[in-house]
């Protein structure tokens, strides 16, 4: 008699729905317990500087009894032990990663195994394999140092001192495995004006990314770029360069700087001219401003033409009052042109020199149209042509006003294609200061004229 049951080899008899369901059964457990513990590592390939420290990650959420704990790093390409926790203890005997290899000890009971590695060298760069095991589970992890990157940046020891005028050099060393035509970017700045003094990108000096004030004044040695030499030579040293320039070097993955101090800019050569020129203005002003004090007071002002008829017809002007009044005028004309002429010529020689161009050009054209002013309150005014006096106290303050007023709007003119709410309303108002100064100018006179 057959029966649908078949015996086992220890005597159970199993029936073939139920054999179907163990094989189900004994298929999750191979699937399940194959995975083993679930260790988690980095999430992609790490980079590290050179003598730098790195952590690879390698941990379990769920915390693992001590007891009963092993955790192994090694490098995969060689099997090299790194790095071991076993009864409890850290272990490591390879002499390449001796006091270098360390764990977080006091984090390895919550499930933290990360490989704390220090002193990195070229030779660390590969894949670590960190190796979790217990009495009844195991797993595993990767993490690849990819790139070990040398990256030093040095400048000088110590501040650099100059003269105003002089040239200057900012040390740069970049020492790097990244040849210097290969680098990303080395750029020169102010750190505290944010301003660009000099770039280096893409294997070109980019000299057009420079600040107008060191445009034309900052350049590499190009001789030396190749050697990693980017040191800075600063030509013509201004006040205004006085601070801090930092030397910023960038590689595709890595990035380090360097400072400079230039300071003790004394005043020297540059600025004495200046300041002669200011005194002797001042030395023109005081000694012509005695002869013309004692015309002025011995004698009256030079006459109108309208006194001029009225002595014609008494007949009578003494030919040494004549050549006094001669001589009154020629001093204060030489009053009116020399001492701001001069002062012109000193404010000139400042802004090439040291680079307040604003400033200086504010000031110039001051002391030009100062002529305008003076003429226009001199007592001698009347003995010019009839036309010049016309236009003279007519137009002398406004066309000053409007002169200055266009060095000082001039700022605007050059950004007002950015077109922001400021220069509009700069620009605006200019517009409407100007045009007031057009109608004094001409309308005004021809109004009075038609009256």
């Amino acid at each position: 008699m057959k029966t649908d049951l078949q015996g086992s080899s220890d005597g159970c008899l199993v029936s073939p729905g139920m054999r179907s369901l163990l094989l189900v059964f004994i298929s999750l457990y191979v699937v399940v317990g194959s995975e083993g513990l679930q260790v988690e590592g980095p999430s992609g390939p790490l980079q590290v500087q050179l003598g730098d420290s790195v952590l690879l990650p390698c941990s379990v959420r769920t915390p693992v009894p001590l007891e009963e704990l092993e955790v192994e790093w090694r490098r995969s390409d060689s099997e090299t032990l790194v790095l071991l926790f076993q009864d409890g203890e850290e272990r490591g005997e390879e002499p390449e990663f001796r006091n270098r290899a360390h764990f977080f000890t006091e984090e390895i009971s919550r499930g933290n195994f990360s490989l704390f590695l220090t002193d990195v060298t070229h030779a660390d760069a590969g894949t670590y394999r960190c190796s979790v095991h217990t009495d009844t589970e195991y797993g595993n992890t990767t993490a690849l140092i990819q790139h070990v990157e040398r990256l030093v940046v040095s400048g000088a020891p110590k501040a650099v001192s100059a003269r105003v005028g002089d040239d200057v050099t900012l040390g740069c060393s970049v020492d790097s495995h990244v040849p210097p035509e290969k680098m990303e970017k080395v750029v020169w700045k102010r750190p505290d004006q944010d301003v660009i003094v000099l770039l280096y990108k893409g294997g070109e000096v980019l000299h057009d990314s420079s600040h107008e004030r060191y445009r034309g004044r900052a350049e590499f040695f190009p001789a030396e770029i190749h050697k990693g030499n980017f040191s800075l030579r600063l030509k013509e040293v201004r006040t205004e360069d006085e601070g801090d320039f930092m030397c910023e070097v960038h590689t595709s993955l890595l990035s380090a700087s360097t400072t400079v101090l230039l300071q003790d800019l004394e005043m020297f050569h540059v600025s004495v001219p200046a300041v002669l020129l200011c005194l002797l203005a001042l030395a023109v002003t005081v000694g012509l401003s005695f002869p013309v004090g004692t015309s002025l007071w011995k004698e009256p002002p030079v006459p109108s033409r309208t006194d001029n008829d009225q002595e014609e017809n008494h007949s009578a002007v003494d030919g040494n009052a004549d050549l006094r009044r001669r001589r009154s005028l020629l001093f204060h004309c030489l009053l009116v042109f020399c001492p701001n002429t001069i002062l012109f010529i000193a404010f000139l020689l400042l802004g090439v020199t040291q680079g307040f161009l604003g400033e200086v050009v504010t000031c110039s054209t001051l002391n030009l149209v100062r002529f305008l002013l003076l003429f226009k309150t001199a007592p001698y005014l009347d003995t010019f042509p009839e036309l010049l006096q016309k236009y003279m106290k007519g137009m002398a303050v406004a066309v000053e006003y409007l002169i200055v007023a266009g060095v000082l709007y001039s700022r605007v003119f050059s950004e007002i294609s950015r077109l922001t709410v400021n220069s509009l309303f700069m620009g605006v108002t200019f517009g409407m200061y100007a045009i007031q100064c057009f109608y004094n100018i001409f309308l005004a006179r021809v109004e009075q004229a038609d009256l």
